[in-house]
């Protein structure tokens, strides 16, 4: 069991909650069978499975602290993914947007009206 716990990789295309279910099932059957891992460990074993892409943010969670909690870990885990997932809903949001140009002149009942919102060229 801790050869699995020590070997897990997060693959390509699971997702993050998939993930931290796989590695908290795996800490929950080693404390079934009595074998506890301190909470440091714990979460240096999380950040070591995931890839690459979050390389930064282990780096920046680890150096400059004398502790580390899993709970800490898991926090920005999730955090970090759910600005992921926000800006990747806001760029296909944003996908759709589209500017019309507006005329310089409109026409009313065949009358040029000049657009108010545009300013008066200098002659």
């Amino acid at each position: 069991m801790k050869q699995k716990l020590y070997t897990l990789k997060m693959t390509i295309g699971k997702s993050l909650e998939d993930h931290l279910d796989d590695f908290n099932k795996i800490i929950l059957d080693l404390e079934n069978i009595e074998i506890t891992l301190e909470d440091e460990n714990q979460a240096l074993l999380l950040l070591r499975s995931l890839p690459n892409e979050f390389d930064s943010l282990s780096d920046t969670l680890i150096y400059g602290r004398d502790t580390l909690s899993l709970e800490e870990v898991q926090a920005t885990l999730f955090t970090k993914d759910l600005r992921r997932k926000s800006k990747r809903k806001g760029d296909l949001d944003a996908g759709g947007l589209f500017t019309k140009e507006r005329p310089e002149k409109k026409e009313f009942k065949g009358k040029k009206i000049q657009d108010p919102n545009r300013k008066k060229a200098r002659r």
